[in-house]
């Protein structure tokens, strides 16, 4: 195990231009990126107008709906955050938090693409996942911490017979047990058609007898 493991589990909470910020939840990412806040993306530049709105937004709980109109707490911040320090002191409290809050499992290379082609939202399909599988409520899996949500998804798919892997900081690509020959003809032959899994296998079969 991790940070990632005890960050996503654990958590934490701190307080920017007076929010107190506890949890990013699955109910205030979908809320999030319907605003296309620039907050839960380094690829875009934000302000403060954008900071305030996503501190408004992660107040709520499912199935509240934030509201966005500047307060007089806003207003007194707003004037505030015009010194560069207070700035820069402000935003390192939320860019650590953050941090925290998306502590997601990694899952080594393979373990990624041999999972099934899904068109659902992700978002969506963590939160069904969490009531189908973990038996929570509607309330219970919207108002989860995302990144607890995020481990307890994988977990409860490991327990019930999915193949992953998660892949710990601290952990040699060496320790890690490679694939049996029957794995890999099996996900060989579910990625390719007919006839490119018979040139797969004949290559295969080829190597091994030169001991490659």
């Amino acid at each position: 195990m991790d940070d990632r493991f005890y960050n996503g589990i654990i958590g934490c909470s701190t307080k920017v231009c007076g929010y107190k910020l506890k949890a990013l939840t699955p109910w205030h990412y979908v809320l999030l990126t319907a605003l296309d806040s620039p907050i839960l993306t380094t690829t875009n530049s934000s302000d403060i107008n954008d900071l305030l709105v996503f501190l408004k937004v992660v107040q709520t709980q499912w199935p509240e709906q934030p509201k966005l109109s500047p307060s007089l707490h806003d207003h007194v911040w707003f004037w505030r955050m015009k010194r560069i320090k207070r700035v820069e002191f402000e935003m390192a409290k939320l860019k650590e938090w953050l941090e925290v809050q998306l502590s997601s499992p990694k899952l080594w290379k393979e373990d990624q693409e041999s999972g099934r082609k899904t068109s659902s939202p992700g978002i969506f399909m963590l939160v069904a996942g969490m009531i189908s599988t973990g038996g929570l409520s509607l309330s219970e899996a919207w108002n989860m911490r995302l990144s607890e949500a995020q481990w307890l998804n994988v977990t409860l798919a490991e327990l019930n017979g999915a193949k992953l892997k998660i892949a710990y900081e601290n952990e040699n690509l060496l320790d890690i047990p490679k694939p049996s020959e029957a794995e890999i003809m099996e996900q060989a032959k579910k990625a390719l058609s007919p006839a490119h899994f018979q040139e797969f296998k004949k290559a295969r079969l080829k190597g091994r007898k030169n001991g490659r």
